[in-house]
């Protein structure tokens, strides 16, 4: 989707819309980045593992069982389940650096249908300055970068402990036939025992073990999102308000 720079100027008038199906754009991701501040939320829903390229790991919830599948959306858009990944809530804002590299500015993926002029909630007042609602959304969005600055120190820890391994996950398919989900890594339990108490101090300085743990508890969430695949059944949902107008929303 493009991306707009959100401005005072050129969308005063611009109102943020609940959508029908608010989760339509997630039908067919398969994966979604996690940061550290959400992870003791997300390892109880659905497995938590890692991605790795050019030497650079990155923390993903995994979401369906094939590609360009995702079990906790409905095909009616809704999301079914207990959390939502802080990316997805994000959508339809954005935060990307300044050409000068000084800050940043909040974007906008306008072509959604998540604006319109008419009616919703408003982004700006009379005066163009940012209403509550874009204020708590700016909060979020800028807690999310931190904990992902945060998150990509602990994550740059665990690929130099060389913990990770290729993780292919192996399953039956509903209608009987073997599905493979290549291109994950997670943690080798036997390096991780065999740890230089070093090497795990330097972990834990870093922040990395709290994702390490989560990514092992989280393999408890494997035969539910199973079962999920087999009857596409809806997990019991949990109390989270799943309004993007609600506190609990903007929150990790």
């Amino acid at each position: 989707m493009p991306l707009q720079a959100l401005s005072h100027v050129t969308h005063r008038q611009l109102k943020f819309q609940n959508l029908a199906r608010p989760y339509a754009f997630a039908q067919d991701k398969l994966l979604a980045g996690l940061v550290s501040s959400e992870v003791s939320h997300a390892l109880r829903h659905m497995p938590i593992g890692f991605t790795l390229h050019e030497g650079k790991a990155a923390l993903v919830a995994l979401m369906g069982l094939a590609e360009n599948e995702n079990l906790f959306v409905t095909t009616e858009g809704q999301w079914q389940g207990g959390y939502i990944p802080a990316a997805l809530r994000a959508v339809p804002f954005g935060l990307m650096p300044n050409a000068d590299g000084t800050g940043q500015t909040v974007v906008i993926q306008d072509d959604g249908g998540h604006f319109a002029t008419s009616n919703g909630t408003p982004l700006f007042d009379e005066t163009g300055q940012a209403t509550e609602f874009l204020r708590n959304m700016i909060g979020f969005l800028q807690a999310y970068k931190q904990n992902e600055e945060m998150t990509a120190k602990a994550l740059a820890a665990l690929a130099a402990s060389e913990l990770l391994e290729p993780w292919e996950l192996a399953f039956t398919r509903p209608d009987g036939q073997p599905q493979k989900i290549a291109g994950l890594f997670k943690i080798d339990p036997a390096r991780l025992d065999a740890l230089a108490p070093e090497t795990l101090a330097n972990l834990h300085a870093s922040g990395a073990l709290p994702l390490i743990y989560a990514h092992i508890f989280s393999l408890t969430a494997i035969p539910a999102l199973e079962k999920m695949a087999r009857e596409r059944e809806p997990v019991i949902p949990s109390n989270i308000n799943f309004s993007i107008l609600a506190d609990d929303y903007l929150k990790f």
